[in-house]
Protein backbone atom coordinates (compact mmCIF):
# COMPACT_ATOMS: atom_id res chain seq x y z
CA UNK A 1 0.00 0.00 0.00
CA UNK A 2 1.41 3.37 -0.96
CA UNK A 3 0.63 6.64 0.75
CA UNK A 4 -0.47 9.76 -1.07
CA UNK A 5 1.71 12.82 -0.51
CA UNK A 6 -0.73 14.48 1.88
CA UNK A 7 -0.73 11.35 4.03
CA UNK A 8 3.02 11.48 4.69
CA UNK A 9 4.65 13.47 7.48
CA UNK A 10 6.41 15.69 4.96
CA UNK A 11 3.21 16.14 2.99
CA UNK A 12 1.26 17.21 6.07
CA UNK A 13 4.01 19.68 7.01
CA UNK A 14 3.98 21.08 3.49
CA UNK A 15 0.20 21.46 3.38
CA UNK A 16 -0.25 22.66 6.95
CA UNK A 17 2.81 24.89 7.07
CA UNK A 18 4.29 25.88 3.74
CA UNK A 19 1.01 26.22 1.84
CA UNK A 20 -0.55 28.34 4.60
CA UNK A 21 2.53 30.59 4.60
CA UNK A 22 2.34 30.96 0.83
CA UNK A 23 -1.36 31.79 1.06
CA UNK A 24 -0.77 34.45 3.73
CA UNK A 25 2.08 35.94 1.72
CA UNK A 26 -0.07 36.15 -1.41
CA UNK A 27 -2.80 37.89 0.58
CA UNK A 28 -0.27 40.42 1.87
CA UNK A 29 1.00 41.05 -1.66
CA UNK A 30 -2.55 41.55 -2.93
CA UNK A 31 -3.33 43.96 -0.08
CA UNK A 32 -0.16 45.93 -0.76
CA UNK A 33 -0.96 46.15 -4.46
CA UNK A 34 -4.48 47.38 -3.70
CA UNK A 35 -3.07 50.05 -1.41
CA UNK A 36 -0.69 51.15 -4.15
CA UNK A 37 -3.64 51.16 -6.58
CA UNK A 38 -1.82 48.96 -9.04
CA UNK A 39 -4.17 47.57 -11.64
CA UNK A 40 -3.01 44.49 -13.47
CA UNK A 41 -4.69 44.25 -16.85
CA UNK A 42 -4.45 41.66 -19.59
CA UNK A 43 -2.11 42.64 -22.42
CA UNK A 44 -4.90 43.11 -24.94
CA UNK A 45 -6.44 45.84 -22.79
CA UNK A 46 -3.12 47.67 -22.61
CA UNK A 47 -2.80 48.00 -26.37
CA UNK A 48 -3.14 51.48 -27.79
CA UNK A 49 -6.44 52.25 -29.51
CA UNK A 50 -4.64 54.22 -32.20
CA UNK A 51 -1.32 52.44 -32.86
CA UNK A 52 -0.28 54.78 -35.72
CA UNK A 53 -0.46 57.85 -33.46
CA UNK A 54 1.46 56.00 -30.74
CA UNK A 55 4.20 55.05 -33.21
CA UNK A 56 4.45 58.65 -34.45
CA UNK A 57 4.67 59.89 -30.87
CA UNK A 58 7.48 57.44 -30.07
CA UNK A 59 9.37 58.37 -33.24
CA UNK A 60 9.16 62.08 -32.36
CA UNK A 61 10.51 61.49 -28.86
CA UNK A 62 13.39 59.39 -30.21
CA UNK A 63 14.54 62.03 -32.70
CA UNK A 64 17.82 63.79 -31.89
Amino acid sequence: MSLDFYQTVGGRQFIDGTMKNISRSLERIADAMEKMEIVVRPEEEQLCDEPDKEIEKQQKTNEC
